[in-house]
């Protein structure tokens, strides 16, 4: 619940959440795969006819694996787009690839045809965008192919070559720089979201944890993270005294009623930030409850902690103006120290409230 609240109070989060979800950044890599292997093809397509002398059956060759992308890319675009199934629309636009790429390697000589390269890249096109099950079953059917290339006399298949010799090469050197093209793009596409997508998830548990031990309202550590920090400190070194410091603000539900409980915030955030500024790094301020604060101090025996409560309360009681209205807030401070008033974080909290309420009184008598 306090993950969704914090995303709904910011809609940044939202769209950086959005923009590393595993399943979106799967869908945006359906177009860009779709339309990277439409341009990495067409270059191919071009490089071959341009730098590979080809004869009419070689044309017709190039021509058919072009179409049969195009299309594949088209029923693919519309099923991704209007279906809006992005796992048939993946599999689809490759199943159209693979079947181009069979004629080709069926025609210039099965098993030891250039075109062979670019079938491995599929599994890991379908592990990236689908999943690692897609992956394997795509491994799965290249196998087959590929076995069936190997063993093509054995099931009467039949394999042309109409490659020549001389132009093999240069087929093995384009296709391969192609595979190694679409398998590092393919990969870095993967990388950098999985880094992504773990930078969220690293900003998203220091979120949680500083929710888990802060004051929403205040950022000051909360009561929970206060208990914790003080049964540390015990456990860990019951030697060292600590006190803490119990604040009270008084009459402040009249605030609260009279100015609005937007006032009364402000009035709290104000009261915060004097407490911070009015204490030491290695000292920790909380709130507990709705006007209450604690302090958790790191002192020395010797330490007098009367003129510390004073100069606290001189500090609260100075006027704060808040939408043009001057507001004095006073305060009624009690103390605890350990171990002389307490061996356990409860004890302390008690003996602390009740010398705060002892303030308390005292105060109101003296202002009668």
């Amino acid at each position: 619940m306090l993950h969704l609240l914090t995303r709904l109070r910011n809609p940044r989060s939202i769209a950086q959440h959005r923009a590393t979800d595993p399943e979106a950044v799967r869908r945006r890599f359906v177009p860009l795969i779709i339309m990277g292997v439409v341009f990495l093809s067409g270059l191919l397509m071009i490089t071959t006819v341009f730098f590979v002398p080809l004869q009419p059956a070689g044309q017709a060759m190039v021509r058919n694996y072009g179409v049969m992308v195009s299309l594949g890319s088209m029923v693919a675009g519309f099923i991704f787009y209007a279906l809006d199934r992005r796992i048939l629309a993946l599999n689809v636009f490759m199943a159209a690839m693979v079947l181009g790429l069979v004629d080709i390697i069926m025609d210039t000589s099965g098993i030891e045809a250039p075109g062979v390269i670019l079938l491995l890249v599929m599994p890991v096109l379908a592990t990236v965008s689908v999943g690692v099950i897609a992956g394997w079953l795509w491994t799965l059917v290249i196998a087959l192919l590929l076995s069936g290339f190997y063993f093509a006399d054995e099931l009467g298949l039949r394999v042309d070559n109409i490659m020549q010799s001389a132009n093999r090469a240069i087929g093995i050197y384009i296709t391969a720089l192609v595979s190694l093209i679409m398998t590092m793009s393919t990969v870095a596409y993967y990388e950098v979201n999985r880094r992504r997508q773990n930078r969220r998830v690293r900003e998203e548990h220091e979120l949680a944890v500083f929710h888990a031990r802060h004051d929403p309202l205040t950022n000051l550590y909360n009561r929970r993270y206060l208990t914790m920090m003080m049964e540390r400190q015990i456990v860990q070194r019951p030697e060292v005294p600590f006190a803490v410091l119990y604040v009270d603000l008084d009459k402040f539900k009249p605030i609260n009623d009279q100015f609005g409980h937007h006032v009364g915030d402000a009035l709290l955030v104000e009261i915060a930030d004097r407490l911070q500024e009015s204490f030491r790094e290695q000292d920790s301020c909380c709130r507990i409850g709705g006007d209450e604060f604690c302090v958790l101090l790191h002192m020395a025996p010797s330490d007098p902690i009367e003129p510390l409560v004073e100069r606290i309360a001189d500090e609260i009681a100075r006027p704060i103006h808040i939408e043009g209205r001057e507001h004095i807030a006073s305060a009624s401070i009690g103390y605890a120290i350990y171990p002389e008033d307490g061996a356990t974080c409860d004890a302390l909290l008690v003996a602390a409230d009740r010398r705060m309420y002892r303030a308390k009184q005292a105060s109101r008598v003296s202002s009668r």
